[in-house]
C-alpha cells in the first residue's frame, strides 16, 4: 500500500475531526482522526506529534480573504482585489478584503502557500476556507460567474500539482461544490441554519446534492458547528444528519478557538 492510498484511505476510514485556529493544543487534537489547524498556531514539532498518533493534518488556507494580519497583503496591489463600483469588496464582520480570482499574482501567491504546506511543512492536505464567496448573491451575476469559473480552475491547479494531498472545501454548496468535486476529498458544511423553516427546503435539496456527489466522487461531508449560533434543536438536527448519512461532526468554541477534550 502506497502513501498516497493510505492517506485517502484514512480519510475515508475517519471517525472523528477538529478545528482549531489557536496555538498548540497538538496533545488533544491527536485524539483526532482530522485536525484543520490554523499554520501559524502550530509547531514543527506539534505537527510531528499528531501525524505519528496517526492523526491527518489539514492547513487552514483562506482562497479569497485576506485578513489585515495576512503577510501576503503586503505583496498585493491595488489591482488584486475584487470591486464592485469601484470599491473593494470586503467582508466586515471579519474586517477582511475580498481577493480577485482572475489575478495571476493572488493565485500565484496561493499557490506557493499551499506549496510551503504540504511539501515543507508536511501537512496531509488544505483546508479551502472563503472560497464560497464567489457564490455570494450579492455580486452581480457576471462577476459571480467569472469568480466561480476562476475558482474552479485554481482547485484543479492544486489537484493537479499535488495529486498525493487531501483537499477539504468548506461551503460553496449551490454550484460551486458539483464542479469542484472530481477534484478534492471533503466538502465542509459550516454552520447549517436548522432552525429558520424557510431554509428547510434548502437544506433538503443540499443533502440530496451532496448524497449524488458523494456516491459519485468518493467524498467525505463534515458538518461543522460552532456552539454559539448553535441551538439545541440545530444540533440535534444536525446529528440525525450525521446518523443518517455518515457526515462527521464537530462542535466547536466561537472561532475554533478551544479543543474539545473528549
Amino acid at each position: 500500500m502506497t502513501f498516497t492510498i493510505d492517506r485517502k484511505q484514512k480519510f475515508i476510514e475517519a471517525r472523528n475531526f477538529v478545528v482549531y485556529y489557536g496555538h498548540g493544543q497538538a496533545d488533544l487534537m491527536s485524539r483526532r482522526d482530522i485536525a484543520i489547524v490554523e499554520p501559524a498556531g502550530q509547531t514543527e514539532q506539534g505537527l510531528r506529534d499528531m501525524q505519528e498518533s496517526g492523526t491527518l493534518i489539514f492547513a487552514y488556507v483562506s482562497i479569497t480573504e485576506v485578513p489585515v494580519y495576512d503577510p501576503l497583503k503586503a505583496l498585493l496591489r491595488d489591482g488584486d482585489y475584487l470591486k464592485l463600483n469601484g470599491k473593494i469588496v470586503s467582508n466586515e464582520e471579519y474586517e477582511t478584503m475580498v481577493a480577485d480570482l482572475r489575478s495571476s499574482n493572488w493565485t500565484g501567491l496561493l499557490l506557493h502557500r499551499i506549496g510551503g504546506y504540504l511539501r515543507n511543512s508536511n501537512y496531509d492536505g488544505i483546508f479551502m476556507d472563503t472560497i464560497s464567496n464567489v457564490e455570494w448573491p450579492s455580486l452581480p451575476a457576471g462577476m459571480r460567474a467569472e469568480q466561480q469559473a476562476a475558482a474552479i480552475e485554481l482547485v484543479k491547479r492544486i489537484r493537479k500539482l499535488h495529486p498525493n494531498h487531501l483537499i477539504i472545501q468548506n461551503n460553496g454548496l449551490e454550484t460551486l461544490c458539483v464542479e469542484t468535486a472530481p477534484y478534492i476529498d471533503g466538502i465542509c458544511w459550516e454552520n447549517p441554519d436548522f432552525v429558520h423553516p424557510e431554509t428547510y427546503s434548502w437544506h433538503e435539496t443540499v443533502r440530496k446534492r451532496l448524497k449524488r456527489l458523494v456516491a459519485d466522487n468518493d467524498l467525505r461531508i463534515l458538518f461543522l458547528q460552532e456552539k454559539s449560533v448553535t441551538s439545541k434543536n440545530g444540533l440535534d438536527s444536525a446529528l440525525e444528519w450525521v446518523k443518517r448519512e455518515n457526515y462527521l461532526h464537530y462542535l466547536s468554541a466561537s472561532h475554533y478557538l478551544e479543543v474539545d477534550s473528549n
